[in-house]
């Protein structure tokens, strides 16, 4: 439904994205997730025809939209987009920003369509407030209402729900999503928020100086990242220096580890472990001990900041029944069933190597 190959996207000499692939398929969810300045909203105004590309092709159902020198108006691309500040008009009510886009309708087939919509967003009996009586919550329903009354083929989404408080954000992100999956809308958004990330996508790209790093279901790029920076983006842990010494096993602070699979590596060569918090356990009955730096409470459970021996730190998160003093020694045992390690020189995947 909507391709992207090898777009370049320049503001004169600047190169802000380059290399760039993506496929969304008809009724799918992507989300586009990286820092400030990543290239990300670069990427999502050129498919809504607000940017020119430089390089490669954008492509909607199969016909090309963009491509250097050319690209179809943003207007006759079919594209609803929802903005990070809502950008609802102070001056009309609910339902006459919803009908916004849809002025050329008869009235009968207006109101109908608002009436529709309002439920839609369940804001059926504000049709005639103004945006300023509404909470934020609201208004970024009235903005998502707007957004799909012309019935676009494409929804995007510019940071959605930044300007809402965490709660809020997290609960509206799940009801768009219903609300997008339940009318068979195709969507891509883009966030800096990768809790938001994984509540809304079906498919997940994580970004980084212009490039596309990764794409795919953010199961997949929790488990099978690409690179150091893709995992290190997508779930908190901590980097632990290992060797591979050859036939299937690697050494470091951590002490000796046997792989399940031999590595097409020489020995010797460094590698970075990737350990999550929940791969590392208290376990006094270990050879492997850590002192406790820091404790953290969560709420639902603690994070503790480890250091090894050898200097190296670990994350660990335990229940609230196992609380352990800062200071305090401690042996670990450490999930090894599927470990991430990434080559030391160029951070990518070690899978690449099997």
């Amino acid at each position: 439904m909507l391709q992207l190959d090898q777009v370049a996207i320049s503001y004169g000499s600047n190169k802000v994205v380059q290399g760039f692939d993506l496929l969304l398929q008809s009724g799918e969810i992507g989300c586009l997730l990286g820092a400030s300045g990543c290239g990300k909203t670069s990427v999502l105004r050129a498919i809504a025809g607000f940017e020119p590309v430089s390089e490669g092709t954008i492509h909607l159902h199969q016909q090309t939209v963009s491509r250097a020198g050319f690209g179809v108006a943003p207007e006759k691309r079919k594209i609803g987009m929802v903005f990070q500040d809502f950008a609802l008009f102070p001056h009309l009510t609910v339902a006459e920003n919803i009908a916004f886009g849809i002025r050329r309708l008869p009235k009968t087939q207006q109101r109908q369509r608002v009436d529709t919509l309002l439920a839609l967003v369940e804001l059926q009996g504000l049709g005639e407030r103004y945006s300023h009586a509404l909470s934020g919550g609201q208004q970024q329903r009235v903005a998502l209402a707007r957004a799909l009354a012309p019935q676009p083929d494409l929804l995007l989404l510019d940071e959605p729900f930044s300007s809402l408080d965490t709660e809020l954000r997290g609960s509206l992100a799940t009801q768009v999503r219903q609300i997008l999956k339940q009318q068979g809308i195709t969507a891509l958004l883009v966030t800096h928020d990768k809790s938001e990330a994984f509540s809304m996508a079906d498919q997940l790209g994580v970004m980084d100086k212009g490039r596309l790093l990764q794409w795919g279901s953010p199961a997949t790029l929790f488990s099978q990242p690409a690179c150091l920076d893709v995992a290190d983006f997508i779930g908190k842990g901590a980097v632990v220096k290992v060797q591979y010494l050859g036939d299937g096993q690697i050494s470091g602070d951590i002490g000796h580890w046997p792989l399940s699979d031999r590595l097409n590596l020489d020995a010797g060569v460094p590698l970075s472990l990737l350990l999550r918090p929940h791969q590392v356990k208290p376990d006094n009955s270990s050879a492997l001990k850590a002192k406790v730096l820091r404790q953290i409470f969560r709420g639902a459970d603690y994070l503790y900041e480890l250091q090894l021996s050898g200097g190296e730190q670990l994350l660990s998160s335990t229940s609230l029944d196992c609380e352990l003093r800062v200071g305090e020694s401690l042996g670990l045992s450490l999930d090894m069933t599927n470990p991430l390690l990434f080559v030391a020189a160029d951070g990518h995947s070690v899978s690449r190597e099997l």
